[in-house]
């Protein structure tokens, strides 16, 4: 896996990226097809992507805050 810079998301290696992807012949078409234009499909995806970043943030925090990891670490050093 890849963590982008500036990014909070991961990618395999390998996997293009979003300019990469828009910018491929063969979507070319499909962004035609859809009836949009690829800026359009670039504004959504990138909101898309914000939303989604946002939302694993936020669980990520909430996963910390709810202690459960030092309780499972003092719980395991008991046994």
């Amino acid at each position: 896996m890849v963590r982008e810079s500036g990014m909070s998301h991961w990618r395999m290696a390998g996997e293009p990226d979003l300019e990469e992807l828009l910018g491929d012949d063969v979507m070319t078409p499909v962004v035609r097809s859809a009836g949009v234009s690829h800026e359009e499909l670039r504004r959504l995806l990138s909101d898309i992507g914000r939303r989604i970043a946002r939302r694993a943030a936020r669980a990520e925090s909430d996963y910390a805050q709810s202690g459960y990891d030092a309780a499972f670490w003092e719980l395991r050093a008991l046994r």
